[in-house]
């Protein structure tokens, strides 16, 4: 994807946008890439190309597992896990609701033994909104997989392992399937996708 650069775009362009996107999931860019590049080019970058999630900027994994990039992947999951329409939540790109679920995505786009990820105090606290079911993913689109675990769960192993911080780290042992600052072991959550 390289470097961003800003567009103007007339409404009637913005509409056609807008037809071709999957609501709250698709940017103008994810629409565009869709349109005018061809599959190929689509799911294998240069080498130079750097995914950007909302945990940090990483290179693509080379050669092993899938090569999805981790917008279409989200939207796969997402469409594959529940039934009806999400939309964004705020200003979070990867957080999604709809009358009594509310889903974030934390994505590490990497074949790696290790995944990190971060939830900080406001998107928690977001998480944490009474009257709503609750799931945080942590994804690898690399691997094709995700441990998908319920807020609830997540609250309670806290008071288990008394984490008391208005935010979390998330650093999993893939190996072990295994949630380090928890103390948790998680692999009852681990989902593989076959997309």
């Amino acid at each position: 994807m390289g470097r961003m650069i800003s567009i103007e775009v007339d409404e009637v362009i913005f509409k056609l946008l807008q037809e071709h996107g999957t609501p709250f999931v698709d940017s103008p860019n994810d629409v565009l890439r869709k349109l005018l590049l061809t599959e190929s080019e689509t799911l294998q970058p240069s080498s130079s190309t750097h995914l950007v999630t909302n945990t940090k900027v990483i290179k693509p994994s080379k050669g092993r597992g899938h090569h999805m990039d981790t917008y279409t992947f989200v939207r796969k999951v997402l469409e594959e896990d529940f039934v009806g329409r999400f939309g964004k939540v705020g200003r979070y790109r990867f957080m999604f609701e709809n009358d009594d679920t509310r889903i974030y995505f934390q994505n590490y786009n990497q074949s790696d033994s290790n995944l990190w990820y971060r939830i900080s105090e406001t998107a928690w606290r977001t998480m944490n909104t009474p009257g709503k079911n609750g799931f945080i993913y942590f994804t690898n689109p690399a691997e094709g997989v995700a441990y998908c675990i319920p807020v609830k769960a997540i609250k309670s192993q806290m008071i288990a392992a008394r984490w008391n911080r208005d935010y979390l780290e998330v650093n999993i042992d893939h190996l072990r399937k295994r949630w380090r600052e928890l103390n948790w072991e998680i692999g009852q959550y681990l989902k593989k996708y076959d997309f």
